[in-house]
């Protein structure tokens, strides 16, 4: 290891050496620190992020995700031949949409907030309350989803 520095010094001036040797060090280090826009359920088993269902722009809201569930989604996908959960959108306004979702490992390594029972979270104008039975969001027109591993309900 000295050996290298010792070559490298020799090498090359202190502002190339310092671009070489520390600042793949300080990138790595902030590529670690990312963290995913939502928030998990303490459990982990419900996992929270903004997003515009179906590519639609103007239908911003929240989708939650429930990992270990006794039930399916209302919509079933055709097979996507990656991991299939269960999934319910809630826009700004309108009623609550589930389905069968098809992903990959997308959320991960990338950590989350945990929203701990009992607390409250707004996402893209839906709030999201946690509770030690799951998790319900509501928007502003009233419009809700529950997830639990039980079941799941939808309605204003």
């Amino acid at each position: 290891m000295t050996e290298y520095f010792s070559d490298l010094s020799r090498n090359c001036n202190v502002a190339i050496c310092f671009s070489v040797v520390v600042l793949p060090t300080a990138m790595h280090a902030q590529q670690s620190l990312y963290h995913q826009p939502g928030f998990t359920s303490p459990s982990g088993n419900i996992l929270c992020y903004p997003q515009s269902w179906h590519q639609n722009d103007e239908t911003d809201g929240v989708t939650c995700l429930i990992f270990e569930a006794k039930w399916q989604a209302p919509v079933a996908l055709p097979d996507c031949g990656v991991d299939e959960t269960n999934a319910f959108f809630l826009g700004r306004s309108g009623p609550a949409q589930g389905e069968l979702a098809c992903h990959g490992d997308i959320f991960w390594p990338y950590t989350q907030e945990v929203l701990e029972y009992g607390h409250q979270a707004e996402i893209e104008g839906v709030t999201c309350f946690s509770e030690t039975s799951g998790m319900r969001c509501e928007n502003q027109e009233g419009y809700y989803f529950g997830l639990y591993r039980r079941g799941y309900e939808t309605g204003k």
